[in-house]
């Protein structure tokens, strides 16, 4: 059974800085108090999803405070999560211009510059900063190993994903991009063992269910790809996993059968 070649599928979880509530807590450090309490307001907008709406508030927190790296880190969040990658590239690295040690600046540089392939050395090296700056967050590894799914550097990228998986073991994520990097490098058995286990932590998570059916596929497991496209479907996310290789999988199903 013949498939196409995968690449990388990875799914990039923007990072915020820490968690919604070490954001709070930053608050106190801001002196202006028109800027903290904008910031607050942003915050809550992110934290719900509404970035149209924080927009206008990070932009003027930026205007009240442009000395603040977080002020700036905040914005690129914001422009980030809305498409504005150049925005958000100049706001992080605004923020590094101000805080050389902003690891989450750093990391999310990293994630704007995955986006153009012409950039993924830069982006290699912002998430390597921030690997370096901060040692015991997760998401930059996370994060390394997708730049390297997407250069191909196939054995780099499974040693970071196996780092990855190795800080953070219950993390889905980690375990779906070390498991498309183990399909990179044709180490099917603990593809198959890594995506299924990035499933089971997130039945939700399409690109993992994309990811183990095509390392099926590449087994040349046709039944093994049709029970992973069942699955797929019967938690809602199968709407990844391409028509051609459904077919394919049919097709292959099909002939065995005859």
């Amino acid at each position: 059974m013949q498939t196409r070649k995968i690449v990388a599928v990875v799914a990039i979880l923007v990072s915020a800085w820490g968690s919604y509530q070490f954001l709070l807590g930053v608050l106190a450090g801001i002196r202006d108090a028109r800027a903290a309490s904008l910031t607050r307001e942003a915050v809550d907008l992110q934290a719900a999803g509404r970035f149209a709406d924080s927009l206008p508030k990070t932009l003027e927190v930026v205007r009240l405070i442009p000395g603040s790296a977080i002020a700036h880190y905040n914005l690129g969040v914001t422009q980030m999560n809305l498409g504005d990658l150049a925005g958000a590239e100049a706001s992080y690295r605004g923020a590094i211009a101000l805080d050389r040690s902003h690891a989450d600046s750093w990391c999310n540089l990293g994630n704007v510059l995955l986006s153009d392939a012409g950039r993924l050395d830069e982006a290699a090296e912002a998430t390597r900063t921030a690997i370096g700056l901060n040692p015991t967050d997760v998401q930059p590894r996370i994060n390394l190993c997708a730049i390297l799914i997407r250069a191909l550097d196939v054995d780099a990228a499974v040693d970071a994903g196996r780092n990855a998986v190795e800080l953070a073991p219950e993390n889905a994520v980690a375990h779906q991009n070390l498991g498309v990097a183990l399909v990179q490098k044709k180490e099917l058995v603990e593809a198959v063992r890594e995506l299924e286990r990035s499933v089971k932590l997130n039945p939700k998570a399409s690109p993992a269910w994309y990811g183990l059916t095509v390392a099926y596929c590449t087994q040349e497991d046709a039944q093994g790809a049709w029970e992973a496209i069942r699955r797929a479907r019967e938690n809602g996310a199968a709407e990844s996993i391409p028509e051609n290789i459904v077919t394919a999988v049919q097709e292959a199903i099909g002939a065995r059968e005859e």
